[in-house]
């Protein structure tokens, strides 16, 4: 594969992998203020349960991740 080809280089692999990445951050982050408006009161479905509108992805991310922790 790619690492292969590099012949086990995986640092160049990974900097190569994060310069291919930076460009497609830039534009989600230019178009940030444009995406929050277009969600703003959206609900959403997380993990087959509906949630009220009013919290946040990460919020609700986080959540489920302690409730796996805990059992």
């Amino acid at each position: 594969m790619f690492v292969d080809w590099l012949d086990g280089d995986w640092g160049t692999f990974f900097v190569i992998t994060t310069l291919m990445v930076i460009p497609s951050l830039l534009c989600l982050w230019a178009i940030r203020a444009k995406l929050g408006d277009m969600l703003a009161g959206a609900s959403v479905r997380l993990f087959g349960k509906q949630v009220g509108t009013g919290r946040s992805l990460r919020h609700l991310l986080w959540v489920h991740c302690l409730r796996d922790h805990d059992g």
